[in-house]
């Protein structure tokens, strides 16, 4: 054993591998490990562009979140527990995605609007008033006649006394003026109580198709339709919601909403799905503590049919003829790298025959027949990811354009290519050791039987290992046929999948044939 041992450290000049079969050797494995690596940073890419142009080509209103929160008392205590307990949510959730959050909240249009304090309440029909606050709504609106609210709320036993400011396509169309007087009944039936609005100011959005106003900019500056009546909405700042309206009405109902506004530049590839599950998670979350509650984005729905979602369907039917011209340039690659390998085998033959016989075992005699190519496939491995992504910069990423002016020549070295690039490495070395076992379990005798008599029939044919590959082709094929398609639904319902091993199919016909 000792001289057997010996023999593997001491081999003789020839027995070591040709320099010429080598270097096609690390040319073989190179090409496959760089193929592997190229298709990994074109589909990261490909990502990457796909995400920029859905997000650029996307009115960031559509891409903000409107969390609604629907009756509610106005009493402030409900109201504190509510915003902590929404807010909580919030951060627990989507904080990761937060750019900046304001609160709207509104009365129900169910207070029958006056404009005189001894008017009679009209049983059914008329205009209803609609006090509401929403932060930040002084510093994205300018006054065109009056002043801003200033006075606080009087409470007094016959109501409560508010200042406001109102729109001037609505106060146009009611006939109201900076300084009219206007009243709201909170009760239809019941003591003749009254909610005296002082209208202190007429005001316009500054920029109305601005972000902050979700789309929605006209509904707080003119006439909305609410059935058979026609809503006046009244601005009077948080403060005075609760600590007038709602303090002396606590019974009155009201809504409430959160307007989230995205960061859409944190959205990576790879935090799309996190962010998918986090507004759902939000959805789900709010409406177990608050039934009837509402998450509106077009980032994400139920229905499957949210920007994100859809960009995950389409970057998988994107990835689907990548990875098939892999599969067949690798298959390719591989059976060249299995024609140079037996070459090389031929040369080592007789020499690992003679170590068998003097007592060296499987394992020593492949170890030391792969010796020169181990490094040769090792070296290639760690070249491999580094060529990729040159000749990627080169010629591959400048046919991803995004829209915008966003550009994706900044994809860099990244685990997945590594990942795949060693994958075409292994594939290398399995090549290397099938080849390698095979010309290592002979022993002298079989050697010189074996050149006396050659077989007629190759290892394949002899193992039927053509015939089982037939086999696997015949499933994939029909596994195919009776999907339709490559793609396939996740487990959890909420993405599309793509089926690797059907991707095969195309590269086990070509080696069948």
């Amino acid at each position: 054993m000792f001289r057997a041992t010996l023999l593997l450290w001491l081999m003789p000049r020839r027995l070591r591998s040709s320099w010429g079969l080598l270097a096609i050797v690390f040319v073989g494995v190179l090409a496959a490990v760089t193929l592997m690596a190229t298709g990994a940073i074109y589909s990261r890419a490909l990502a990457e562009g796909g995400l920029q142009h859905v997000i650029a080509t996307t009115s960031p209103t559509l891409l903000d979140v409107r969390l609604m929160i629907q009756n509610r008392p106005l009493g402030p205590a409900d109201y504190v527990s509510l915003r902590a307990a929404a807010e909580e949510i919030i951060n627990d959730r989507v904080s990761f995605i937060v750019r900046d959050i304001q609160r709207h909240g509104r009365a129900q249009p169910v207070l029958p609007l006056l404009m005189d304090e001894d008017a009679d309440v009209p049983f059914l029909g008329g205009p209803v008033g609609r006090p509401f606050f929403l932060t930040g709504f002084e510093k994205h609106t300018q006054l065109s006649a009056g002043r801003w609210p200033e006075a606080a709320p009087i409470l007094h036993e016959n109501g409560v006394d508010l200042e406001a400011v109102v729109g001037q396509e609505a106060a146009r169309s009611m006939a109201i003026e900076a300084g009219s007087e206007v009243f709201l009944a909170p009760f239809r039936d019941g003591p003749s109580e009254r909610i005296k609005i002082k209208v202190v100011g007429l005001v316009e959005p500054i920029i109305p198709d601005e972000e902050y106003w979700m789309g929605t900019a006209p509904s707080y500056f003119g006439l909305q339709d609410y059935g058979d009546n026609l809503v006046v909405v009244f601005y009077i700042g948080e403060s005075a919601f609760f600590e007038g309206l709602g303090r002396r009405y606590p019974s009155l109902v009201g809504d409430y909403e959160w307007f989230i506004y995205t960061n859409t530049g944190v959205l990576t590839v790879d935090q799309v799905q996190p962010a998918r599950d986090a507004l759902n998670g939000l959805e789900t979350d709010i409406n177990k503590r608050f039934p009837r509650s509402t998450v509106l984005t077009s980032l994400e729905n139920s229905r499957e049919t949210g920007l994100l979602a859809t960009y995950q369907r389409n970057l998988t039917l994107a990835k689907v003829p990548v990875f098939l011209f892999l599969s067949l340039v690798v298959i390719v690659t591989l059976y060249f790298l299995a024609v140079v390998v037996g070459l090389l085998a031929k040369t080592k033959r007789d020499e690992a025959s003679l170590l068998r016989s003097r007592g060296a075992n499987l394992f020593q005699i492949v170890g030391l027949l792969i010796s020169g190519e181990v490094i040769v496939v090792l070296l290639a491995t760690a070249l491999g990811p580094f060529l990729a992504l040159v000749l990627a910069r080169q010629f591959v990423l400048e046919t991803i354009m995004p829209y915008g002016g966003a550009s994706t020549s900044t994809v860099g070295l990244s685990a997945d290519m590594f990942v795949l690039g060693a994958v075409g490495g292994l594939l290398s070395m399995a090549v290397l050791l099938i080849s390698s076992f095979s010309q290592g379990r002979l022993g002298i005798l079989g050697f010189l039987r074996s050149r006396a008599r050659p077989a007629t029939v190759s290892f394949l044919h002899r193992y039927y290992v053509d015939v089982l590959l037939l086999v696997v082709l015949g499933l994939l094929l029909w596994q195919l046929q009776g999907r339709g398609e490559f793609i396939g639904r996740a487990v959890s319902g909420t993405s599309l999948e793509l089926d690797i091993t059907l991707l095969f199919a195309p590269a086990l016909i070509l080696l069948a044939g």
